[in-house]
């Protein structure tokens, strides 16, 4: 059974946790989430997502790989699949790992820095659809 694409009522109350280190990125991509009718809380490390993970629900976290470890994205991952809501994720990230390691991890999804808006649009659109 095919899933149908995102409507336009849920990507309007989809709550997406935006994880980077890079005030810059965190900044374009907020504008264009949102710009896209996304609600979208943005934190800057994998400490601070996990603390806004525990006291929100979200649909989907996007994070970045490494941050204030090498790893920092897998732990914001893990923290997010044991919330009870259970949001998909998204490694945004510069470095790029093989699917088996970052779906081991728990991940939905990965996409490569820097990269087509349409792509991570259409990957959002999909996640959300399938969760």
């Amino acid at each position: 059974m095919i899933k149908s694409a995102t409507s336009i009522e849920e990507k309007m109350t989809a709550r997406i946790l935006l994880v980077d280190d890079e005030r810059s990125i965190v900044m374009t991509l907020t504008a264009i989430l949102q710009r896209n009718g996304f609600q979208v809380t943005s934190a800057g490390s994998a400490r601070e997502a996990k603390e806004k993970l525990a006291g929100n629900k979200f649909d989907l976290v996007i994070t970045d790989l490494k941050m204030e470890t090498e790893g920092a994205g897998f732990d914001v991952v893990k923290s997010a699949l044991q919330q009870p809501y259970k949001p998909a994720t998204l490694l945004l990230t510069a470095y790029p790992v093989p699917q088996q390691e970052w779906a081991a991890h728990g991940a939905d999804g990965l996409l490569e820095k820097p990269t087509e808006m349409s792509a991570l649009l259409e990957t959002i659109s999909h996640l959300l659809s399938a969760s």
